[in-house]
């Protein structure tokens, strides 16, 4: 009696690991479209859902002009915010397909987009207007002149990259400071500068933005931004709670 119950005691262990293991395995794995973790995974946009809110500061440049004219040396600027925008991911247009290794995997698209939070915001993210360093027209500075700069003068060949930059600069009325609203500013906006260095060279996105909100799940799709990612699931079933 004594060697059994020892045995039972040593293996029992063993034995619960592995049933608790698979049962988990079954909840949290999402190997087919319709097992127990898919509809949790893909996730959703509604009061049920977990809330992820992300808040956004900004700089706000009172003295633009007269620092872009050289009558201030110095950058006179204000905090300005919280914007706040809830936060919702979801995963669209998911397709399941085995893996090389034997792992189920799936690929999807994420539809990520926000919504305005007023009620925690100090102004209106689509209203107010903030003045900021015209991120367009420095980015498009920083690959042209410093080349420039670098060079030897008198034997260099860069000087076009300067005389490139005037002119886009002239072209489009550019300045080192513009204006936009937050949701411009986080979001995106078609830059001017970028516009026409988008003509010139396909491939350049003229967009600035610090963030994607897509308007659709369409939209993600059509803009390619897809994830494969392992479902915890093995190929031919096994874990996936289906």
């Amino acid at each position: 009696a004594v060697l059994l119950f020892g045995a039972l005691t040593f293996g029992l262990p063993d034995v619960l690991d592995e049933l608790v293991n698979a049962g988990l395995g079954a909840e949290l794995a999402f190997g087919t479209p319709n097992a127990t973790g898919a509809a949790q995974w893909r996730g959703a946009c509604d009061d049920a859902a977990p809330y992820v809110y992300a808040a956004y500061y900004f700089f706000n440049v009172t003295n633009a002009d007269a620092f872009a004219a050289g009558d201030d040396a110095e950058l006179r600027v204000q905090q300005v915010g919280p914007y706040e925008f809830r936060e919702c991911n979801e995963r669209v247009a998911a397709t399941w397909h085995a893996g090389a290794d034997g792992d189920e995997l799936v690929t999807y698209y994420k539809y990520q987009h926000f919504h305005f939070n007023a009620n925690a915001s100090v102004g209106d993210a689509f209203a107010d207007d903030v003045t900021v360093v015209n991120f367009g027209l420095v980015g498009v500075w920083g690959n042209l002149v410093p080349a420039a700069l670098a060079a030897d003068a008198g034997t260099d060949d860069e000087w076009w990259r300067v005389l490139v930059f005037d002119v886009l600069a002239s072209y489009t009325n550019a300045t080192l400071f513009h204006t936009r609203t937050p949701a411009d500013i986080v979001f995106g906006y078609e830059d001017a500068t970028l516009r026409v260095v988008s003509a010139l060279l396909p491939g350049i996105d003229p967009v600035v933005r610090l963030q994607y909100n897509y308007t659709s799940a369409d939209d993600a799709v059509a803009r390619n931004n897809s994830y494969t990612v392992h479902t915890g699931a093995r190929a031919g079933g096994g874990g996936s709670g289906a």
